[in-house]
């Protein structure tokens, strides 16, 4: 997300190369102004929403990496249960922790 946002603020003309200071050590950075910019359209890009491909629902952008999260974190879980079903001993433990 944060790549794609680079992307347009450049091709957009809204960040030049002006806008960099390039200092000893090759470290570069934004001026104040241009980091006001930056975040604006940050926070801006967040309110966007999308459909998410795997949910079929419409989130906000800024709530894809919870909603990623949350997904990944499902996924454990579903094994467990299933395995829970295999082995009866396994099914007790999970009584005892949830």
């Amino acid at each position: 997300m944060a790549d794609r946002l680079a992307l347009s603020l450049l091709n957009r003309r809204q960040l030049r190369q002006g806008d960099f200071e390039t200092r000893d050590g090759g470290a570069v950075l934004l001026s104040e102004a241009d980091r006001k910019t930056v975040l604006t359209a940050w926070q801006e890009r967040k309110k966007e929403e999308r459909k998410h491909p795997f949910l079929d629902e419409n989130a906000l952008l800024g709530l894809v990496p919870h909603l990623q999260a949350q997904i990944a974190g499902a996924a454990p879980a579903r094994r467990s249960r299933r395995l829970s079903a295999l082995v009866p001993e396994v099914a007790r433990a999970r009584q005892c922790w949830f």
